[in-house]
């Protein structure tokens, strides 16, 4: 049972000396989520084949008059609206839903919205996330701009290596897709989930003051250089995700700068 300390919808907060509200049916715990819903792919929402949610908003009204017409004038706005829910056990979490019905009781000074959920998930408010390359503590570094060269624009270092790996800790219930951010100067990308044993590599040599995202989330996916979009730039069709719990990442690549190119951001998620 998640215990939900705070609703706020568009800004407003809905749990104070004026109101008290209470949400029905918005996570799936009170039934069996199958396997295909938290971890595969599909084509109703985002690739998920999870349908919508119909949560239900109560709010009692202990204030005055203009408390009921405040919260009024916010639900009945003719568009998606921003719901930040803050809970004891996993802290602020955000979705949206439209109101499709309302019924307003001015007797018993209740408001109920039945809402709708297109998109069914419950994201978390702040991303995790972990860094990514090796380091190298001691030992020195030669290749270009060092003095010695091997090779065009390679160089050969030696020294103990930390870094390389890291674990990234999906905290929702259900699969989430990872944002990967790499910082040139570097080539020959690799990075892998060992979790789920899925892998990109990246074709492209990135200079120094170019910036690669890849976006594993279904609805904005793809490989940006420099915020434009760029095909062909990753080999093979799959993509990475991570999946409840631990996800173990690797990243490899070439380069001379002793630095850590890579950021992996993961957004948990509820059903």
């Amino acid at each position: 049972m998640i215990k939900i300390t705070q609703i706020e919808v568009d800004g407003m907060p809905l749990r104070t000396q004026e109101c008290r509200s209470t949400l029905r049916g918005l996570f799936s715990f009170d039934r069996q989520v199958v396997t295909i819903e938290t971890l595969n792919d599909g084509a109703i929402f985002g690739r998920s084949k999870t349908s919508s949610k119909l949560p239900v908003l109560n709010t009692i009204i202990h204030g005055g008059p203009q408390t009921m017409l405040d919260i009024n004038a916010v639900l009945s706005t003719n568009r998606e609206k921003d719901f930040v829910i803050t809970t004891r056990e996993m802290g602020k979490l955000h979705f949206k839903a439209d109101v499709q019905n309302r019924a307003i009781s001015t007797t018993a000074r209740a408001i109920t919205c039945q809402l709708l959920m297109a998109d069914p998930y419950i994201y978390e408010e702040e991303p995790q996330s972990i860094k990514l390359g090796s380091l190298y503590s001691t030992g020195v570094i030669f290749g270009a701009g060092h003095g010695v060269k091997f090779g065009e624009g390679y160089g050969v270092v030696f020294g103990a290596a930390t870094g390389a790996g890291g674990i990234l800790i999906n905290r929702g219930n259900t699969v989430a897709y990872p944002v990967i951010t790499i910082e040139g100067p570097c080539s020959g990308i690799v990075v892998e989930n060992k979790t789920t044993k899925e892998v990109i590599e990246i074709t492209l040599a990135l200079d120094e003051d170019d910036l690669l995202i890849i976006d594993c989330r279904p609805e904005t996916r793809g490989v940006y250089l420099n915020g434009e979009r760029v095909q062909n730039a990753k080999t093979g069709a799959g993509w990475i995700k991570c999946l409840p719990g631990e996800n173990v990442f690797g990243f490899g690549r070439n380069s001379v700068v002793n630095k850590q190119h890579c950021t992996v951001s993961l957004q948990a998620r509820w059903l």
